[in-house]
């Protein structure tokens, strides 16, 4: 909410993807579902927010946008359809994002001090006064 975090979680997935675009959309129908219930408690305090998903698989995206049918994708083509359904009804702005931008990378990878504070910044985490001793 007003540029940062709302809420966030790591947790071991059940199941192995067989493909990075397959572990993002995963993750994005996961996000969204989050996205909406929050969404929902911010209407109750009158606030009419909007769901930006920054996604930094292109693939990914370009299946959400247009889900076309592939022999590869053909496991996960109900997922990708539901995802679809829901982009439009809710919604959803589905943003790219470069991999040297994503806010994520603090929670899933080890990171060297210079890109562990822009992270920490971009995710609101820190402020300029904290940095004094880093």
């Amino acid at each position: 909410m007003y540029g940062g975090l709302i809420t966030w979680k790591i947790k071991k997935k059940p199941t192995v993807a067989l493909s990075t675009t397959e572990a993002e959309l995963k993750l994005m129908m996961e996000l969204i579902q989050d996205s909406i219930w929050v969404k929902g408690l911010m209407k109750d305090f009158k606030l009419q927010p909007n769901i930006k998903i920054h996604c930094d698989n292109q693939g990914a995206i370009a299946l959400c946008r247009n889900p076309l049918y592939h022999h590869r994708t053909r496991y996960i083509n109900i997922q990708i359809n539901r995802l679809q359904d829901v982009i439009e009804h809710e919604g959803v702005d589905l943003l790219y994002i470069s991999k040297n931008e994503m806010w994520a990378d603090i929670l899933t990878k080890g990171l060297g001090r210079i890109k562990n504070i822009k992270c920490k910044r971009s995710m609101k985490l820190i402020t300029h006064s904290n940095m004094k001793g880093c």
